[in-house]
């Protein structure tokens, strides 16, 4: 089950995947709504909590992430999620958001 803050920030979490420039995915962060911070945070708690297993290729590079991925996900602060949120890299988001919009897109 996906939840309601990520259904309701849906568009902010597929441009956060799917944008390949390091410059725009760090303006999108720091332009985010505490709202938008949350949504990442909450993936990255449903993923650490098991309520949600991605696919074997995604897990594959979620796992030589895994204490970052617990950082965020330990954030209860929109300035602590921004913080954290901006050090990713493209692949870590493509990883970890793609497979959670696909589930989300069942709830639509």
């Amino acid at each position: 089950m996906v939840g309601s803050t990520i259904l309701r920030n849906q568009n902010f979490l597929r441009r956060l995947a799917i944008t390949t420039s390091d410059k725009i995915r760090k303006k999108l962060i720091l332009g985010a709504s505490a709202d938008q911070l949350l949504a990442v945070v909450e993936i990255c708690v449903n993923i650490t909590k098991d309520r949600f297993r991605p696919r074997e290729n995604h897990r594959k590079k979620l796992i030589e992430v895994a204490p970052y991925i617990r950082k965020i996900a330990r954030a209860r602060s929109p300035s602590t999620a921004r913080r954290l949120i901006a050090i990713g890299t493209k692949s870590i988001f493509r990883s970890l958001m793609l497979p959670v919009l696909a589930a989300a897109g069942r709830y639509e």
